[in-house]
């Protein structure tokens, strides 16, 4: 950002919880850590495990398993309702598809 501004404008801190990072602007008198910093935006990395990924033609796409894993999960959490539509029906060719591989 600060190659966009033109100058030094903007640093990173730690935030409150561990893992978590706040961008800061240097505010009025272009000093960090001074009371008139601007807070712009927090971010954190959370650890993810790698999901298993099949590599079809140069395109890695989740297995199968993995697919229907975050499915149900993204089918339990309320949060997402204005999705299970979508993914009730994703579950339900995905199901279908595992079982007519058995045949």
């Amino acid at each position: 950002m600060d190659k966009q501004v033109g100058f030094d404008n903007f640093f990173v801190k730690p935030a409150e919880h561990p893992g978590t990072w706040k961008v800061m602007g240097r505010g009025v008198d272009r000093k960090k850590n001074t009371p008139d910093d601007v807070g712009y935006i927090d971010y954190s990395k959370t650890p993810r495990p790698k999901p298993k990924v099949k590599n079809i033609n140069g395109v890695q796409f989740r297995s199968l398993a993995e697919e229907l894993k975050a499915k149900r999960k993204a089918l339990a959490d309320k949060e997402f309702k204005f999705r299970h539509e979508k993914d009730r029906g994703d579950l339900n060719r995905a199901m279908l598809f595992k079982d007519m591989r058995k045949f």
